[in-house]
């Protein structure tokens, strides 16, 4: 199959080209004026010196090349003759080294071109490569699946219809059917949240993906002729890859912890250290919020520390995300028996009931401000969601529309 995204060094020395090629056409444009401008003043200072107050425009001029000889004529009809050729020599080492500093010049902007080009585009590859991995992992998770013969299991249960249930009648078979029927419910609603799951993220990633369509199609067709286009166009398709690498990087971290590939590294780890830290750094990076630190207890987790950071960062990027400028959020460690609790709480719109029981639901949004003109994907949740629930914790959260939501991440004490 055919990659749908191109090579950046190609790219980028096409963009190079294209610019070099443009200055050399200016280089020329400028060099045949000056050559008409230089011969110009040379035949009018000769005319005026033979005529003085009595040169007109109109006259009778030639130029004779074997004897690199400008000639007019004069009243008396007889031939003013100008040789040029001592000009010539006497120019051409002038020429030659405005000849050379131009090629110079059209060498090293060539480079530059394509060292920004490239720079600029270096987001567009590093989507590419995390696209290509995902793709390999959806290739792997298939063969994995085409693996599994479900025809003897279909063959058992008979013709039961989609949604139904085994019922055979028979006490002896109890277990049986329980089991069989706990096993149909999880596949049906496995198959339902993948079949949405790539609903979803083909829906997020086709409009960046028509964006740098439009781009491209557009530089093709003038890009190689404006700069402005050329730099309106570039900016565009680096911002878009980028939304685009973030997206495909969350989806590969689900999809890793969909198939068991994330590697957890566990120690103990206080989580008073860990609410300082993310409350110092929000504070540090958001103006617009008031970061407020609560009680910090020592409890300490056993815990993957970077994951607990993300998990935390995840939960203070949505309130911050969903709280007015101005607004607060607060930070707190509380360790209450054998639990250790990371709390965020802010001041902003809050989360209707009938949205509660989605909000770790991928790709699910509240309301339209949970789009991603606001900064989200509608994975943060669902990847707070897998952290806690691979280090044997769970989420506590409480909110009322206009006043804000509480985030409590639970987390088992470390004996």
């Amino acid at each position: 199959m055919q990659e749908p995204f191109v090579r950046v060094t190609s790219t980028a020395n096409r963009i190079g080209r294209a610019w070099a090629a443009r200055l050399f056409f200016t280089f020329i444009v400028w060099d045949f004026i000056l050559l008409i401008a230089a011969a110009g003043l040379f035949g009018y200072y000769h005319e005026k010196e033979a005529f003085g107050e009595e040169w007109v425009l109109r006259l009778e001029r030639d130029i004779v090349w074997e004897q690199m000889t400008y000639r007019f004529r004069m009243p008396e009809e007889e031939w003013n003759e100008a040789y040029f050729g001592g000009i010539l020599s006497t120019a051409e080492p002038f020429a030659a080294a405005v000849l050379v500093l131009q090629g110079i010049t059209l060498i090293d902007q060539s480079r530059i071109g394509k060292k920004k080009a490239r720079q600029l585009l270096k987001p567009l590859d590093k989507m590419a490569k995390a696209a290509r991995e995902l793709a390999r992992l959806q290739e792997e998770r298939l063969k994995a699946e085409e693996q599994v013969d479900l025809h003897g299991l279909e063959e058992a249960i008979g013709r039961i219809e989609p949604g139904g249930k085994l019922r055979t009648g028979d006490i002896e078979l109890e277990g049986l059917e329980n089991a069989i029927n706990a096993m149909l419910g999880r596949m049906q609603e496995s198959y339902r949240q993948q079949a949405r799951f790539v609903s979803d993220a083909s829906h997020e990633l086709r409009t960046p993906i028509a964006v740098i369509q439009g781009y491209a199609g557009m530089l093709k067709r003038w890009g190689k002729e404006d700069p402005k286009v050329l730099e309106e166009g570039i900016e565009a398709i680096a911002s878009e890859s980028d939304y685009m690498k973030k997206l495909v990087d969350q989806l590969l971290f689900l999809a890793r912890g969909d198939t068991g590939r994330n590697r957890l590294e566990k120690k103990k780890v206080n989580i008073a250290d860990i609410v300082q830290e993310a409350r110092d750094d929000c504070a540090l990076i958001d103006k617009a919020h008031g970061w407020e630190l609560g009680r910090c207890d020592t409890a300490f987790v056993h815990a993957d520390p970077d994951m607990l950071k993300q998990c935390v960062r995840i939960l203070t990027e949505n309130a911050a995300r969903y709280t007015p400028q101005g607004g607060s959020v607060r930070l707190q460690a509380v360790r209450e028996g054998n639990e250790a609790r990371i709390v965020v709480q802010d001041t902003g719109c809050g989360i209707g009931q009938k949205d509660m029981q989605h909000i770790f639901e991928r790709f699910y949004r509240a309301d339209d401000a949970r789009s991603r003109e606001s900064g989200g994907s509608g994975l943060g949740l669902s990847i707070a969601y897998w952290i806690a629930e691979s280090h044997g914790g769970h989420f506590e959260v409480f909110s009322r529309e206009g006043l804000g939501t509480r985030f409590t991440l639970c987390l088992p004490v470390a004996q």
